[in-house]
């Protein structure tokens, strides 16, 4: 592993997390109302958020985290 050139990340199950368990979380912590009103209207239009949006608001997240 150490002498391989083509190194892999190991990627956290965020959209399943997001679409499950942390949903409650994800809402209550975002803070860009914008990304948030586009996640309620989402939820309530499929009950899931695409990979794209988890994405936008794991990273809005972990901004307004380090703020």
């Amino acid at each position: 592993l150490r002498t391989r050139t083509y190194k892999v990340g190991i990627g956290s199950p965020v959209e399943y997390w997001f679409n499950s368990k942390l949903k409650d979380w994800a809402l209550d912590t975002l803070k860009d109302n914008q990304l948030k009103n586009e996640a309620e209207l989402t939820l309530k239009k499929d009950g899931k958020w695409s990979s794209l949006l988890v994405r936008d608001l794991w990273q809005s997240i972990n901004v307004d985290l380090i703020k």
